[in-house]
C-alpha cells in the first residue's frame, strides 16, 4: 500500500504557516475598513453639495453618480443648455460661478480629481486644425484652472482630458447642445498600504 509523502518545511506545497495566514487576514480587513471609510467620504461629498444653501440653485445643473472610477460630478444644464458656447473653450458666465461654488465642497474632500470635457456631436471647429479632441481637452483645463482660482490645490488634480463627443450625457441625441459639458471625477484610489505592514 502506498503511503503519502510528508511535507517537511514550512512553505512547501499547499501549506501556509498560521503566521501569514493571520498576515494576509490583517491586509484584508485594512482594505476593507479603508474603503468602506472611502464609501462614507463619498456620502459626505454628496451631502455637502446638498447641504450647502449657495448651491441650492446651483444644485439643480450638477448630476452626481458614482462610478467604477469614483464619483461623476457632471456639470450640466437643467433645461438642456450648454455649458459653452459652439466651438468655445471659455464657459459661459452662469457655468463659470457654478464651478467656482462646487470649488469650495471639492477642497473639503480629501480627494484627488480628474477633470474631463465632451463636445457635442455637432460641435463645430473654430479652426481647420483644432477639432473636437483639442476643444473638450480645452474645455477641462479651463475648469482646472478656475478650480484653482477659487484656491482648489493643483496637487490634487490627478488628470485633465478631453473626451471630445465619444461619451455625450444624452446617447440618444449625441447632437444636442446639453452634451456640451465638463465632468469632475473625485478619483476612487486604494488606500496606501501602511509602510510597517507586515504580512
Amino acid at each position: 500500500m502506498a503511503r503519502r509523502k510528508e511535507a517537511h518545511g514550512g512553505g512547501h506545497g499547499w501549506f501556509v504557516t498560521f503566521a501569514d495566514l493571520m498576515g494576509l487576514l490583517v491586509s484584508f480587513f485594512v482594505m476593507l475598513v479603508a474603503f468602506s471609510n472611502q464609501d462614507a467620504k463619498q456620502a459626505s461629498l454628496r451631502q455637502a453639495l446638498q447641504d450647502m444653501p449657495e448651491l441650492t440653485e446651483a444644485s439643480k445643473h450638477i448630476m452626481v453618480e458614482e462610478t467604477k472610477e469614483g464619483l461623476n460630478i457632471d456639470i450640466v444644464d437643467q433645461d438642456g443648455r450648454s455649458m459653452f458656447a459652439n466651438g468655445s473653450k471659455e464657459p459661459y458666465e452662469r457655468t463659470r460661478q457654478l464651478i467656482q461654488k462646487i470649488a469650495g465642497p471639492l477642497k473639503a474632500v480629501p480627494y484627488r480629481i480628474s477633470i474631463t470635457g465632451h463636445t457635442s456631436g455637432s460641435q463645430g471647429s473654430p479652426k481647420p486644425d483644432y477639432g473636437p479632441w483639442n476643444l473638450s481637452a480645452d474645455r477641462a483645463n479651463t475648469v482646472r484652472q478656475i478650480l484653482e482660482e477659487e484656491g482648489y490645490p493643483s496637487a490634487n488634480i490627478y488628470k485633465v482630458a478631453g473626451k471630445a463627443n465619444t461619451d455625450p450625457l444624452f446617447p440618444d441625441d449625441p447632437d444636442i447642445a446639453a452634451n456640451r459639458r465638463v465632468t469632475i471625477t473625485l478619483i476612487r484610489e486604494a488606500p496606501p498600504v501602511p509602510a510597517d505592514l507586515r504580512p
